[in-house]
């Protein structure tokens, strides 16, 4: 989740969170309208920027 000035925030640290179609991460992006390549991407960009 992304507060009002771009900080990233999870609710628990999971060094190696599910990533098939049925884990908690995508179907939760799903559930906002991110499918799982864009998903990929914002994390990646989001670790890449920082």
């Amino acid at each position: 989740m992304l507060d009002a000035t771009g900080n990233a925030y999870f609710l628990e640290v999971n060094t190696a969170p599910g990533m098939t179609d049925h884990s908690l991460p995508p179907k939760a992006a799903r559930s906002i309208g991110i499918g799982y390549s864009e998903l990929v991407v914002k994390v990646l960009s989001l670790t890449l920027n920082d």
